[in-house]
């Protein structure tokens, strides 16, 4: 029986790994790697086949935005408290030593 051609246009539902990869513009090592993290959606199995739903990998791909945004800031927040503290250490042992007082000298 020959495949009728669908009328509408539509992306499909479900994707395989290569074209899921594709998808949200990486390779797929990459894809790979965001799905074991748990960054990516786990495949279904359907049939024979494994397949990534369209809907889910949008909804990761969201996440990823504002996870990508919020690491930004923890690493900026951790920068600046090391800054703080390499500071204050640098202080303390200029304090213990006199060099403080030598260095206001000069």
């Amino acid at each position: 029986m020959p495949n009728k051609e669908d009328r509408y246009s539509y992306p499909p539902r479900g994707m395989s790994r290569e074209v899921a990869a594709r998808y949200i513009g990486v390779g797929e090592t990459t894809f790979d790697k965001l799905v074991a993290e748990g960054r990516m959606p786990k495949p279904k199995r359907v049939g024979g086949r494994v397949i990534w739903d369209r809907h889910e990998i949008e909804a990761s791909f969201e996440d990823l935005e504002e996870e990508n945004s919020l690491q930004r800031l923890v690493d900026a927040s951790r920068a600046a408290k090391t800054h703080v503290e390499q500071a204050r250490a640098r202080n303390e042992a200029m304090a213990k030593y006199g060099l403080d007082a030598f260095l206001q000298a000069s």
